[in-house]
This record gives structure tokens, C-alpha cells and sequence, in this order.
């Protein structure tokens, strides 16, 4: 089984829209391309971040199996997206776990990105319940594009799953039952 880590608020939406309540496009367990998240390049090249804190889980106890998915796309296919999503440990400051930088390019057709933490990232995790996601958008082309969003989550392992590899034992008790 796997757990899964959704936005859960909204700490700065920056420049992204919707104004109120950002995390709640993107936080779908299936995907809804119809309730997203957007921000439109103003043609200099500057970047446009948003902080999310993610929904709390539990420890799976193994530094296998995380995975950052973001499901996105430029709308009007005339810049040259570049997404950083970055996946932060809650504190003063907060602790960076794992950055990924996805290139969008062009594409007006719905994409599906994934990023697995290696296990020295996963490992660095050390509560569960204090995640953040962040996402930076920039258009290199400086063209005025609309980077779209619709989905963003981490998986990892159930609690107490035992990763890849491991060895089960099973013992056998030898039982009389009389009926």
C-alpha cells in the first residue's frame, strides 16, 4: 500500500491564481485538469514561486519508494517553461530534502512528471508531518506564457512496510485441532 502527502495549505501563492485557497487546485487524488493552478510570465524572465505545506503521514520507516508527482503545462505553447519542485523539511530555516527541475518547454498537452528521492534524500526526512512543496515557474523564453498546474503529491511506503529486498520469515506452528 502507499501513503500520500497532498497540499494541505497555502503558505505564499505569490503570483499564482487562484488568489485564495491555491493548494485546493492541485490537491485532487485523481487529477482534474479543469481546477488548476496558473501564473502568467510578464515577458522579463522572472521566476514565480508558491509554498505549499503538505498533508501529514506516516513514517515508512524505509528511504525507498518517495515520489514527487506534478502533472503540468504551458496553455498558450509559445514559451519555454522550466518548472524547480522543491520538497522542504518544516523549520528555522527549512530544510531542502529533494529539487527536481522539470522542463515544460512548449507543450500545451497535460504531462506527467515524477521525481524519486534517493534514499540519503528520503532518509533525511525526519517528520513526516512537516513537509513543504515548492514550485517556481520560469518562462526562459520570456514570452508572456501561462504555466498550468493541476496536480502536485508525494507518495511513499505504508508505515512499517518493509522495503525492496527485505527477508520475511514466516513461522509454523504445529497445531491439533479436534472436532
Amino acid at each position: 500500500m502507499t501513503q500520500y502527502s497532498r497540499p494541505a495549505s497555502t503558505v505564499d501563492r505569490g503570483s499564482w491564481l487562484p488568489s485564495s485557497n491555491l493548494h485546493l487546485s492541485i490537491d485532487e487524488a485523481l487529477y482534474d485538469d479543469g481546477d488548476t493552478a496558473t501564473v502568467e510570465d510578464d515577458g522579463d524572465g522572472t521566476s514565480y514561486a508558491m509554498m505549499l505545506t503538505m498533508g501529514s503521514v506516516s513514517d515508512p520507516v524505509s528511504g525507498s519508494d518517495h515520489v514527487i508527482s506534478t502533472r503540468a503545462k504551458t496553455q498558450n505553447g509559445w514559451g519555454n517553461v522550466s518548472l524547480v519542485v522543491k520538497l522542504l523539511q518544516a523549520g528555522t530555516p527549512d530544510t531542502l530534502i529533494a529539487t527536481q527541475t522539470i522542463s515544460v518547454g512548449n507543450s500545451t498537452t497535460w504531462t506527467d512528471y515524477t521525481m524519486t528521492l534517493t534514499s540519503s534524500e528520503a532518509n533525511a526526512i525526519s517528520n513526516y508531518a512537516g513537509l513543504k512543496a515548492q514550485v517556481i515557474a520560469t518562462d526562459l523564453n520570456e514570452s508572456d506564457e501561462i504555466t498550468v498546474l493541476s496536480q502536485l503529491f508525494l507518495s511513499v511506503p505504508d508505515a512499517g512496510v518493509a522495503g525492496a529486498g527485505a527477508v520475511h520469515h514466516k513461522m509454523y506452528l504445529g497445531l491439533k485441532l479436534s472436532l
